[in-house]
C-alpha cells in the first residue's frame, strides 16, 4: 500500500510538472507573437520616421521663407505705425483748437446774453419813468387852472426836469451798451479766421491719399494673397468716404460762416436804428405846453414799438446763434464719426501686420 501511494504521488507531481510547463511554453509563444508585433510595429515606425523627417524638412523650408515674407511685413508695419501716430498726434491738436473755440463762443454769448437784459432792465426803467412823467403831466395840467398854485407848479416841472434828467442817463446806458456791443461784434468777427482755420484740418485726411497710395505700392511688390485684396478694396472705399466727408464740411462751414456774419450785422443796423429813435425822442421832450403832453403820449407809443423790435431782433439774434451752436455740434459728431473710421481703417492695418 505504501509503493501503490509514493507512486500516485509521484505521478501527481510528474502531472502537476508537465501542466507547469504547458503553461510556461504557452506563455513563450505569446511572448514570442508579441515580440513579432513589436518588430513588425518598430519597422513601421522607421517608415513613419522617415516621412515626418522629410515634412519637417519641406515645414523648416516654408517656415524660413515665411520668416523672410513676415520681415518685410514688419518694416511696413512700422512705417504705418509712425505715420499713424503722426495722425494721431495732428487730430489731437484739432481737438484741443475745437474744443478751445468752443469755449470762446460759449463765453460770448453769455456775455451777449447779459448785455441784452441790462438793455431790457434800462427799457423797462425808462417805461416806468414814461408813466410818472404822464402822472405829473396831468398833475400840471390841473395846477395850471389855479394861478395861486404857480410855485407848486413849478416845483413839479423842476420833478419833470429830474425825471427827463434820468432818460437821459437812461440813453447813455443805451450808448455804452451799443458800444460794448460794437466791440463784442469785433471779437466774434475776430473769431471768424479761428473759424477758417477749422477747413485746414481736412488736410489732415487728405494726407491719407498719400499714405494709401503708399501703402498700394508697398502691397503690389509683395504677393497679395485674396484677404489682402480684399483689404486693399476696403481701405480704397474707406478713403473714398472720407473724401466725400471732407468735402461736406468745407460746405457746412462755409455756410455757418457766410450765416453769422449776415445776422450779426442785421442786428447791429437794427441797434444803431433803436439808438438813433431814442435819441431824437429826447430832443421832441423838450418843448414847454401842452405839446409835452403830446409827444410824449407818441414818445411812449414809439419807445413801445422799439421795445418790441428791439426784443424780437434779440430772440432773433438768439435763434441765430443756436443754430450756429448745433450746426457746430454736427460737425462735431461728423468729426467723431470720422475718428471711427480712422479707427477701421487701423484695425485693417494690423489685420494686414497679423497675417
Amino acid at each position: 500500500m505504501g509503493c501503490c501511494g509514493s507512486k500516485q504521488a509521484a505521478s501527481y507531481e510528474t502531472g502537476s510538472e508537465i501542466r507547469r510547463l504547458e503553461e510556461e511554453k504557452s506563455k513563450l509563444l505569446m511572448e514570442q507573437d508579441s515580440l513579432k508585433e513589436a518588430e513588425t510595429l518598430y519597422s513601421q515606425s522607421e517608415e513613419e520616421v522617415a516621412f515626418m523627417c522629410k515634412r519637417l524638412t519641406t515645414s523648416l523650408i516654408n517656415l524660413q521663407n515665411e520668416e523672410t515674407r513676415l520681415e518685410s511685413l514688419a518694416s511696413l508695419a512700422s512705417e504705418i505705425t509712425k505715420r499713424i501716430q503722426d495722425l494721431d498726434e495732428k487730430i489731437q491738436q484739432s481737438e484741443s483748437e475745437y474744443h478751445m473755440l468752443q469755449n470762446v463762443i460759449t463765453n460770448k454769448k453769455q456775455e451777449l446774453l447779459e448785455k441784452t437784459e441790462e438793455l431790457s432792465h434800462i427799457l423797462h426803467e425808462s417805461s416806468s419813468f414814461s408813466i410818472e412823467f404822464n402822472r405829473k403831466t396831468e398833475e400840471i395840467n390841473e395846477l395850471s387852472l389855479a394861478a395861486s398854485e404857480v410855485g407848486h407848479l413849478e416845483e413839479k416841472i423842476q420833478g419833470l426836469k429830474e425825471k427827463i434828467n434820468h432818460l437821459i442817463e437812461a440813453n447813455n446806458k443805451v450808448d455804452r451798451n451799443s458800444i460794448e456791443i460794437q466791440c463784442l461784434e469785433d471779437e466774434i468777427e475776430d473769431l471768424k479766421p479761428k473759424i477758417e482755420q477749422q477747413n485746414s484740418k481736412h488736410q489732415i485726411l487728405l494726407s491719407l491719399d498719400d499714405e494709401i497710395n503708399y501703402l498700394q505700392a508697398q502691397l503690389k511688390l509683395s504677393e497679395m494673397s485674396s484677404s489682402e485684396i480684399k483689404y486693399f478694396k476696403d481701405i480704397q472705399k474707406t478713403r473714398n468716404d472720407l473724401d466725400d466727408k471732407v468735402k461736406g464740411l468745407d460746405l457746412r462751414l462755409e455756410e455757418i460762416n457766410q450765416f453769422d456774419i449776415d445776422e450779426l450785422m442785421k442786428t447791429k443796423e437794427s441797434l444803431l436804428v433803436v439808438k438813433m429813435t431814442l435819441k431824437q425822442d429826447l430832443k421832441d421832450q423838450m418843448p414847454d405846453g401842452s405839446k409835452k403832453v403830446m409827444k410824449k403820449n407818441k414818445l411812449e407809443s414809439r419807445r413801445s414799438k422799439l421795445s418790441v423790435d428791439l426784443n424780437r431782433k434779440t430772440v432773433s439774434f438768439d435763434s441765430i446763434y443756436e443754430k450756429v451752436c448745433m450746426k457746430l455740434q454736427k460737425k462735431q459728431a461728423e468729426k467723431i464719426s470720422l475718428e471711427a473710421q480712422l479707427k477701421e481703417f487701423q484695425d485693417i492695418i494690423q489685420e494686414i501686420e497679423m497675417e
